[in-house]
């Protein structure tokens, strides 16, 4: 199913009610529903990444030079998350620190030089504090954050057929709460399909198989 299908679905579950951001049938405008399922989407992607952190994790190594300020973050990491970030000194096969991720107005000793305990993260710059003293090899382990969908045949990939159900629910219990509608009923079916979502999604890992009579012997022999 498309964004504009899921678009439909929406109105297709929206009753009659006048507002300032309705069409002519009295429904939310295209881009107000737009703007609901987009948000629903990123609610079930972020739950679904904070659950199962290692769903489609990835690591980038690159190398941060000595002495420096900060870095421009590769192109991998600008439109993902960011899970652990390590690193350690460029050319040695020691093991690599996590290093914990601050603000950078929590930075100490900006300008002093070091081994890297921190790291911070402003727009599409990388900082790491202490400065390194020696070039370091850092690994970035992330995850993909979730595309906006913008035209009416964009699909979320990463959904299966089945659960654009629960996104549309969701995006409809998030906009009857905003215009003050009474939302008892779909609170309830909203939370029963997120959790077969996340159950479906969990069985999907490889990480995770379903063992069965057929399988049962890869597993136990």
């Amino acid at each position: 199913m498309n964004f504009g299908q899921m678009i439909v679905m929406f109105k297709e579950g929206w009753p009659l009610r006048i507002t300032s951001a309705t069409d002519e049938s009295g429904s939310p405008t295209n881009a107000v529903i737009k703007s609901f399922i987009n948000q629903s989407a990123r609610m079930a992607w972020k739950e679904v990444s904070s659950t199962m952190p290692e769903r489609d994790m990835e690591e980038v190594s690159f190398i941060y030079p000595a002495s420096t300020d900060f870095i421009p973050l590769p192109e991998q990491l600008r439109n993902n998350k960011i899970k652990v970030l390590k690193a350690r000194p460029s050319g040695t096969s020691s093991e690599a620190r996590i290093l914990r991720a601050v603000r950078q107005e929590s930075f100490v000793n900006q300008s002093q030089d070091g081994i890297p305990e921190s790291y911070c993260v402003t727009g599409v710059n990388l900082w790491l504090r202490p400065r390194p003293s020696t070039d370091m090899q850092v690994l970035a382990e992330h995850v993909q954050r979730f595309p906006e969908m913008v035209d009416l045949d964009d699909e979320p990939q990463w959904i299966a057929e089945e659960h654009h159900d629960f996104i549309v629910q969701q995006a409809l219990l998030l906009r009857k709460r905003l215009v003050g509608d009474d939302v008892t009923g779909l609170t309830e079916t909203v939370a029963q399909m997120k959790s077969l979502f996340i159950m479906d999604l969990e069985q999907q890992q490889a990480e995770n198989p379903v063992i069965s009579d057929d399988n049962l012997g890869d597993y136990y022999e």
